[in-house]
């Protein structure tokens, strides 16, 4: 009995020194062999580094009007691995969320639970105030003061400063190694927020602090402040933008003016328009989805730059030129006009807007009163290719070079695009809408602008932007067109609104003279499209305006109208005075 007992015994012995030595060595392994590592992970578990969000750059117009800046929000954030679960209900009630909607947000990054999510945005400040009577509870949850963008006019210029828009998580992850934009950063969507964004953003900064078991703060262990993003002033006018936003009114359309002497847009206007607060709001999600989801309006477009529209009579300018260069005519070529015009006697007819016909007429008589039937002629003397040589040399069917996003280049036809696209020759009949802006051509009002700012500058035209360049020489480009039959032009246009035959007559002011063209660009089954293209002071020009109303009916009639208005405009605010005082013109008859 006693040799059994002693070997149990010496069993024991045996296992406990086992027992013994194996925790010795476990406590070896984690304590000294990757102490360092479990030292880490302790440090990690304890530590939080809660990112500050710079300032976003303010943006101004060019008299220091602020356009777009920040506001304080009260921002909800939440550590997914310092919160209870069980108080989701609680902290929904708090917040005014659906329970499922805060699971989602804090499931939103399985892989990385100690870092920080927005629940929130610009919450009041009773929400925050229970927030923090519930902080005991609600551990893990946190109220942080951050920049919220704020467009203080609303609606004004939103197609230029365009909107922000939150990262999706698919966007987050598909960055580069070195992550620029983190998490629960809004950013650019369109516009100068877009194009500018990375300046305008700054560089963020960072608190350490140091929480107990509980996720509670402990200490502040360091911080670094944020750094703000860098202004941007534009060079539009606050001033004349909102006379040109209120004459334009509740219009489809687009008002550009340029200053043709340091190739600054004053005004871009755009409508229908939208207010920008509502993609950074959160109490105005039904305004976004309202914005987001028309289909009908377009608020989203921009109708200056991002979509092309026929130009109607505004490209017999383009023809014109064309024809001059060649040779095909001279200003007093003239033509007749019966009221229509026939490739062949069995043809169907083209019309002249005027039925009744122009008769004869040269070339400055058939800009005056845009004869349909005389470019018809003219056209076929060109030919497309001509017409299409010279469009892009006049920057038609070419991407402009702007500081703003989703610039259409536009299209210019000819017989090599038709073939490719229709596998189709091309016909005389399309040369003769392409001589007067119909048929495949299409064009941006931010095109046109620069069309009729290089006639009225004869051929130069300085560098267009929207962004100053306050120090910077005005880099001036210059096109490949003779400059006398360009000024034959231009005496042509003058008469357009000079004159009392003149298509834009109702554009007429009685303190300077203007140099210009209308358009009616027919759209099958619709009103067709107005436009008004000019230039002022015609002796010294200074200024380029195109307005543009789509479906708004003639352009001598409607366009011409709102032009006037906007000059009228222009001068109450202070512009013009170096002109002459008063030009004695005769008050304006109604013309087609």
């Amino acid at each position: 009995m006693n040799q059994i007992r002693d070997t149990r015994l010496t069993v024991f012995r045996l296992l406990v020194f086992a027992a013994v030595g194996c925790f010795t060595l476990f406590l070896f392994n984690f304590q000294v062999l990757q102490g360092e590592y479990y030292r880490t992970l302790s440090e990690k578990n304890r530590i939080r580094l809660i990112r500050l969000e710079a300032p976003r750059g303010t943006i101004y117009d060019r008299n220091g009007t602020p356009l777009a800046l920040t506001r304080p929000s009260l921002d909800v954030f939440i550590v997914p691995e310092d919160f209870n679960p069980d108080y989701t209900p609680l902290l929904a009630a708090i917040l005014k969320m659906k329970v499922e909607d805060v699971e989602e947000k804090v499931r939103h990054l399985d892989d990385a639970p100690f870092v920080p999510v927005l629940l929130k945005r610009d919450v009041s400040k009773e929400t925050a105030f229970k927030i923090e009577e519930n902080k005991p509870t609600l551990t893990g949850v946190f109220i942080e003061v951050q920049g919220l963008r704020y467009y203080p006019e609303g609606n004004f210029a939103s197609h230029v400063l365009g909107y922000l828009g939150k990262i999706t998580l698919e966007e987050y992850r598909q960055q580069e190694e070195e992550k620029v934009y983190h998490l629960n950063d809004w950013i650019g969507r369109s516009g100068i927020e877009k194009v500018f964004d990375p300046s305008l953003r700054g560089e963020d900064g960072g608190r350490q602090i140091e929480v107990n078991v509980q996720g509670r703060q402990i200490r502040v262990l360091g911080e670094k402040e944020a750094t703000a993003g860098a202004d941007i002033t534009l060079t539009l006018d606050a001033r004349v933008q909102k006379i040109a936003s209120q004459i334009l009114g509740t219009r489809k359309g687009a008002v550009c003016l340029l200053d043709l002497n340091q190739g600054e847009i004053l005004a871009f206007v755009s409508k229908p328009d939208f207010d920008p607060n509502v993609f950074v709001s959160p109490s105005q999600s039904s305004e976004r989805m309202k914005v987001m989801m028309d289909k009908m309006d377009l608020p989203l477009l921009n109708r200056g730059l991002s979509a092309g529209f026929p130009p109607g009579s505004v490209f017999k300018l383009v023809t014109a030129l064309a024809a001059l260069e060649t040779g095909k005519i001279t200003p007093e070529t003239v033509l007749y006009c019966p009221g229509n015009f026939r490739l062949s006697p069995h043809s169907r007819p083209f019309k002249c807007w005027n039925s009744n016909g122009h008769g004869y007429l040269n070339m400055n008589q058939a800009i005056e009163r845009s004869c349909n039937v005389y470019f018809y002629q003219v056209g076929l003397r060109v030919g497309a290719s001509n017409l299409a040589r010279f469009s892009r040399i006049l920057g038609l069917g070419e991407l402009m070079k702007l500081e703003l996003s989703n610039i259409s280049e536009g299209m210019i036809p000819d017989e090599e695009w038709k073939r490719k696209r229709f596998h189709d020759e091309w016909y005389q009949g399309e040369t003769v809408n392409f001589a007067i802006g119909q048929g495949f051509v299409l064009t941006t009002p931010l095109q046109i602008v620069k069309l009729v700012g290089t006639i009225a500058k004869e051929g130069e035209i300085p560098d267009i932007h929207i962004v100053k360049r306050d120090g910077q020489q005005v880099r001036r480009d210059h096109v490949a067109i003779n400059p006398e039959n360009i000024r034959r032009l231009k005496k042509a246009m003058l008469q357009v609104v000079q004159s009392d035959h003149g298509t834009g007559q109702f554009a007429r002011v009685d303190f300077l003279r203007m140099g210009a063209k209308t358009g009616t660009a027919q759209v099958p089954s619709h009103e067709p499209h107005a436009w008004f293209s000019g230039f002022f002071p015609f002796e010294k020009p200074r200024y380029a305006l195109v307005v543009f109303v789509e479906h708004g009916g003639p352009g001598g009639y409607n366009a011409a109208r709102l032009a006037k208005q906007i000059v009228v405009g222009m001068k109450d605010l202070g512009y013009f005075k170096e002109e002459a005082d008063s030009l004695s013109v005769g008050s304006p008859s109604l013309q087609s």
